[in-house]
């Protein structure tokens, strides 16, 4: 469950270009690509809090990967769920 907990960072920026792209497609012009990514979001957190609350979830979880490197500085992005 927590393996896919960067989704709820990553979901909305996916749905950006989807909607930038490929927007006028849609019959709302993309609004409901951005409500469903919001409400996955919300589902997905929801469901980790709930999950947190009743002790089902080795907590503190960081994930962190390397997102770019800088000369010899790595700027690393990820996830920490206390």
């Amino acid at each position: 469950m927590l393996e896919y907990s960067p989704l709820i960072f990553f979901l909305p920026l996916l749905a950006f270009p989807v909607i930038l792209f490929w927007g006028k497609m849609f019959p709302v012009k993309g609004a409901s690509v951005s409500i469903v990514a919001m409400g996955v979001c919300f589902a997905w957190s929801a469901a980790l809090l709930v999950a947190a609350l009743n002790g089902g979830l080795p907590l503190p979880y960081n994930l962190s990967f390397p997102w770019f490197n800088f000369g010899m500085h790595e700027v690393s992005m990820g996830v920490y769920i206390d």
